[in-house]
């Protein structure tokens, strides 16, 4: 399963390697360690605002304990217990933190500031949309999904929402974002790990592979 989750792109600046995680499960920092480990990378990019970041460095060094989650990342975990115990905050991104420090590596976060994500959401989503993907998320919180494996039922989970018109455009936004942001580290660093959100892995690659 780490050969589906874990790319390795030739740029021009140097190599960049995509690992994609599943945000929840206990089990996700295997892959983490797997790829750091393998890469020996000389800077992470984490595909996670910088607000987050700075609270995860915060827990990571035991100055902060809580970790709020939203009504949607609540529901979302309850599903992911079918897969695997779970846990908050995210034991990928905290096993990142563990091995950048243990290796004295720069980690920097490559996603959407809080700002500028509620920009493109406004201009993106409806009223309708959201009042849609309210309604959405109290059904699949009562769905018993079949997906065999949880790479699947992420994917099923997110295209329940990106399939809302502007859901899906402001996560296509995103992952233009991450794939720039990425993208211009390798100017400063020859081999970069960027960790990403499973299901937003596909998109992220298909925007670097086209610069």
């Amino acid at each position: 399963m780490f050969d589906e989750r874990f790319k390795t792109l030739n740029m021009g600046e140097g190599k960049l390697y995509v690992l994609g995680v599943i945000h929840g499960l206990a089990d996700e920092k295997k892959y983490v360690t797997k790829a750091f480990n393998q890469v020996r990378p000389s800077c992470v990019a984490v595909a996670v605002p910088p607000e987050d970041l700075e609270t995860l460095d915060k827990i990571s060094r035991e100055e902060k304990k809580d970790f709020a989650v939203s009504p949607y990342e609540e529901d979302l975990l309850i599903k992911l217990a079918d897969y695997g115990e779970v846990a908050v905050p995210p034991p990928d991104l905290m096993e990142l933190f563990r091995l950048c420090k243990e290796f004295d590596t720069r980690i920097v976060p490559v996603d959407m500031d809080d700002k500028i994500y509620s920009e493109v959401f406004i201009k993106s989503v409806s009223t309708l949309q959201l009042f849609r993907s309210s309604k959405r998320l109290r059904k699949l919180s009562k769905k018993k999904f079949e997906a065999p494996t949880p790479e699947i039922f992420i994917k099923e989970w997110d295209g329940a929402f990106t399939s809302i018109k502007g859901f899906g455009k402001v996560e296509k936004t995103r992952e233009e974002f991450i794939a720039n942001s990425a993208k211009e580290l390798l100017g400063e660093y020859g081999r970069v790990l960027l960790v990403v959100p499973l299901q937003r892995m596909a998109g992220v690659v298909e925007n670097i592979s086209k610069m």
